[in-house]
């Protein structure tokens, strides 16, 4: 009898030639970066790593021989839901003879984990233990085991269900008694089989080549990229560090640096070298991601192409779907579970997405910490992060330090109390510092304004002034609060009806925040770069071809919004996020004026007599503790008195010192209850249902939180964009809007609860979002 492996009647042998195919290719084309990751797991050669997962493929539907199987893939409608991983596991046990060795053990365990995340009670059921015997096809699988596998044992007629679960249990009991120092090292090993093994299957199953395993072919475009025709001081000081065995470095440099560029080079640096086959680029939020992932699949930027690139995040459908030819009906789907494995040669996610693949904090978790093991690991933006935050990061970095895995960490800012920190941390595997090695330059000019820029719900004058003089030009608002937006950009409309105005803010529904995001990369272009296709766009939604824009924003501006203003008006805030915001000012200038400066964009735009690069500072109402929000008092004052203490020019060593002065405490960088549970999820541990809650939920209200609610929010949808006939998943990516419970709950008498739904019965519009009454 031929034991089928798929409905459409593919043999077993066939399927498992097919993904042996799969992973030869791969272990031909990344043959040194596998090597290399063997002797990391203390194997004996490259050759021990290939063996082991090709014996792991090889037995991994073994479980699909049972009568039981056989009979559900045989049946059209498949009833019932029938494991094969289970008894895959028993028989591959059975034909080794169950060694107690650990190459063994990580192997089985990959096999019954294949199709589902293992967790403290699984397969120990009563449903499994009451299986009863079923039997197998015994001497065709013997017959499939020996085309690939020397001395195996003989296979028994049929599986007992409680002798399987025993040896689940056993095999449970091993991993608990591995050695404190060894359970990282059998976790990379189990995980990184687990994802070979998922990966080929996926690729074999599907049929199709997604994208190319050479790694010369996935970088050929980025070999002659702008970034490789043209480096700078740091990026070349970054390809120095790679070349000479540096594997962990810290990057401080302004925003236009070419950090980016530099961590790109890094990477291309250690595939030459063999060490890794693959990018891991994390970011603080769902927008920068976004902003990265155009950024990489940007064809004349950095030459990737798009199917090489792999974004995720809890809203990446949306971004997905730009890319869908609307041909392959699993596309979404598929692509989705691929790039939540950071399986693609490139990939971007945020943070978050990072931190929970290092737990059981989703179904794939363990298959993503496999890829982790080939890849360098790139943490932008590291200023950004809060204290508690900024632990569980420390305590990622431990583990990529005891796992030997190549990691960068990216910031405008790195306060020298952070460096002094993870330098302790790191013990023997010190991080190298580059910076920039330019000469230093006043960018733009430093103001502080004395009152407020909006008070008692008026504009401040000396703004509505400011902005009239230099309405030609490109100008930045940013606010603290999205209200305060809202605000602002209401009033200066009425002021300057003439003028393309944009407000944007967090609290926009997903289909017009990106929206507001193109639109906002257009505007900041200069005119006679933009494609039709964008002019067209800008027609549509009533904002005039030309160079005068006022981008009324919140702080949601500070993280890879690749734009340059002419002026900036920005409330005070902590020292490292207005560093972050002014790099939206005269980005990549050299001086604080045209005549100084000299660059394109100064010998370009028409100015006003006099005029200079400059980024006004306005104080909060100090007296109104609601007004300072989201920040803390203290470093608000703080920054104030710093920057009173100034000589007024914004530079890169004026950057640097000012947030040295601002935080001269080391920060925490270890989080020991996430390191428990870590220890805990090596390979069983809690489910996801434990660590992380509803799957649905953009934060997690499990055991594990990557982040902590300063600020409790509620997601409601407007009324006039609710319907009860769409499906809810839907409705809620689509048209929810993310705003605080007390802001939220203070309209009470205009929300109402409906199918789970929380909807607000409140005017919405696209231009300004919810109109909240003042």
């Amino acid at each position: 009898m031929k034991i089928w492996a798929k409905g459409n009647g593919q043999t077993l042998d066939e399927h498992i030639t097919r993904c042996l195919k799969v992973w030869d290719s791969l272990w031909l084309s990344h043959t040194k970066v596998y090597s290399c990751l063997a002797v990391k797991m203390g194997l004996s050669s490259g050759n021990e790593l290939n063996f082991l997962v090709r014996e792991t493929i090889v037995c991994h539907d073994l479980g699909k021989g049972t009568t039981l199987w056989q009979k559900y893939i045989r049946d059209e409608r498949k009833r019932g839901k029938i494991t094969h991983a289970f008894f895959s596991f028993y028989l591959y046990g059975e034909a080794k003879g169950w060694p107690r060795n650990n190459l063994f053990l990580a192997s089985a365990l990959a096999v019954l984990g294949h199709h589902q995340l293992l967790y403290n009670n699984v397969f120990a059921g009563e449903r499994v233990k009451g299986m009863g015997k079923i039997a197998i096809f015994t001497q065709e699988l013997e017959n499939i085991l020996g085309i690939w596998l020397k001395d195996i044992k003989g296979l028994p007629p049929q599986v007992i269900g409680f002798e399987g679960a025993d040896r689940v249990q056993k095999a449970k009991m091993m991993v608990e008694r591995l050695p404190e120092n060894k359970g990282l090292q059998f976790k990379s090993l189990y995980s990184f089989l687990l994802a070979m093994l998922t990966y080929v299957d996926y690729l074999a199953s599907a049929g199709k080549k997604i994208f190319s395993f050479s790694l010369t072919e996935i970088w050929s475009g980025f070999t002659h990229s702008e970034v490789v025709r043209g480096t700078n001081d740091l990026q070349n000081t970054v390809r120095e560090k790679i070349k000479k065995g540096k594997r962990n470095l810290l990057i401080q440099g302004g925003c236009g640096s070419g950090k980016t560029g530099a961590a790109l080079l890094a990477c291309h640096g250690l595939i030459e070298a063999g060490e890794v086959n693959k990018l891991i680029f994390t970011l603080p939020t769902k927008f920068t991601s976004n902003s990265m992932y155009w950024d990489f699949i940007e064809p004349e930027k950095y030459g990737f192409q798009a199917q090489d690139v792999g974004v995720y995040h809890s809203e990446v459908e949306s971004m997905l779907a730009r890319e869908w030819d609307g041909e392959d009906e699993d596309y979404l789907k598929v692509e989705k579970i691929i790039n939540c494995w950071y399986a693609k040669p490139l990939n971007i996610s945020t943070i978050d997405h990072l931190l929970y693949s290092l737990l059981h904090c989703y179904r794939y978790s363990d298959r993503a910490f496999g890829h982790l093991q080939t890849s360098l690991i790139v943490f932008d933006e590291i200023h950004y992060y809060d204290p508690l935050l900024l632990a569980k990061i420390g305590q990622c970095l431990f583990i990529l330090r005891e796992l030997s895995i190549p990691h960068i960490i990216m910031s405008a800012t790195l306060p020298i109390s952070f460096q002094s920190a993870l330098q302790k941390a790191s013990d023997n595997q010190k991080y190298e510092l580059v910076q920039i090695t330019e000469i230093d330059t006043n960018a733009c000019k430093v103001t502080l304004e004395n009152e407020p820029l909006i008070k008692e719900n008026k504009l401040n004058p000396k703004l509505i002034n400011l902005v009239r003089e230099h309405i030609n030009l490109k100008q930045m608002i940013v606010v603290n609060q999205v209200e305060r937006a809202k605000a602002v950009a209401k009033e200066l409309q009425e002021q300057f009806q003439d003028v393309n105005i944009i407000c944007y803010h967090s609290q926009f529904t997903r289909t017009d925040r990106e929206l507001k995001e193109r639109l906002i990369k257009i505007v900041f272009k200069e005119q006679e770069k933009r494609s039709d296709e964008e002019v067209l766009l800008l027609s549509q939604e009533k904002i005039v071809n030309n160079q005068q824009i006022i981008l009324v924003t919140t702080q949601i501006c500070e993280l890879s919004l690749d734009i340059s203003s002419h002026i900036m008006y920005s409330e005070i805030a902590p020292i490292d996020s207005l560093i972050q915001r002014a790099g939206r000012l005269h980005r990549r200038g050299k001086g604080p004026s045209p005549p100084i400066c000299g660059c394109e964009v100064c010998k370009k735009a028409q100015f006003p007599p006099f005029f200079s690069y400059q980024l006004h500072i306005f104080p909060v109402n100090w007296e109104n503790s609601i007004e300072i929000l989201p920040y803390n008092e203290n470093i608000l004052k703080t920054s104030w008195s710093i920057l009173e203490n100034s000589e007024g020019f914004l530079s890169s060593n004026a950057a640097i010192q000012w947030v040295n002065d601002l935080y001269p405490e080391e920060p925490r960088l270890a989080d020991y209850k996430m390191e428990e549970m870590v220890m805990e999820d090596l390979v069983f541990g809690r489910t996801p249902k434990e660590r992380y809650g509803d799957e649905d939920e953009e934060n997690s209200q499990g055991s594990f939180k990557a982040r902590e609610d300063i600020l409790p929010t509620l997601m409601l949808v407007p009324k006039e964009l609710y319907s009860p006939l769409e499906d809810l998943e839907v409705l809620l990516k689509e048209r929810g809007i993310r705003v605080g419970r007390k802001k939220a709950f203070a309209q009470r008498e205009k929300l109402q609860l409906e199918n789970g739904i929380y909807i607000l019965d409140i005017p919405y519009n696209k231009q300004y979002g919810l109109e909240f009454l003042r």
